[in-house]
């Protein structure tokens, strides 16, 4: 999966979030945690910082051992998922 220009939105809906989510997404953007950080977090960033600007929330960044590991994001729904 490519973001590119092909990030534009999330996609809202009318009806109200009625139930948890059914499927949790992680959206693998980094290379995989066998990159070292300074090469995958920049990666990670940037597709969060494109992310928030099509609507997104950051819940939280999580780091686990000191240094970040992944994003955990929400739609404007309230869905959440992680990039990582």
């Amino acid at each position: 999966m490519r973001f590119g220009k092909d990030l534009r939105f999330f996609q809202h809906d009318v009806e109200p979030k009625a139930v948890k989510n059914r499927m949790h997404f992680d959206i693998h953007v980094g290379g995989g945690r066998h990159e070292p950080l300074e090469v995958r977090w920049p990666r990670v960033q940037a597709i969060v910082d494109k992310l928030v600007a099509a609507g997104g929330t950051v819940l939280r960044v999580d780091a686990p051992d000191g240094a970040p590991d992944h994003v955990t994001m929400a739609d404007p729904e309230g869905n959440e998922f992680d990039v990582l």
